[in-house]
């Protein structure tokens, strides 16, 4: 039989980092294509680097310690500024809440 829901097969499950960082690159070269590369670059790294330590990971790490401690051992100083924007784009499109 068909699987006949509307639902898209996320719905139910926990949203993982992976989602989140596609959505706002795609939202990010839509609206500022110039900044896209190194968001790219920087965000795909924290989840190559939590998806080694975690599995999939979880989306909710974003509100955790672990992310701040990871931006401190990155060598780009615009580390914190990328990811403080994607806290905040999390925020802004209800990925996340405080």
């Amino acid at each position: 039989m068909l699987n006949t829901s509307v639902a898209p097969w996320v719905v139910g499950r926990e949203p993982l980092l992976e989602y989140a960082i596609d959505d706002h690159l795609r939202e990010l070269g839509r609206a500022t294509p110039w900044l896209g590369k190194i968001h790219e670059e920087i965000l795909s790294r924290l989840n190559a680097d939590l998806d080694a330590e975690f599995g999939l990971t979880p989306l909710r790490i974003m509100q955790q310690d672990r992310v701040d401690q990871w931006v401190q051992e990155q060598p780009e100083p615009e580390t914190a500024a990328v990811i403080h924007e994607f806290r905040q784009y999390l925020l802004d499109w209800n990925w996340l809440s405080e």
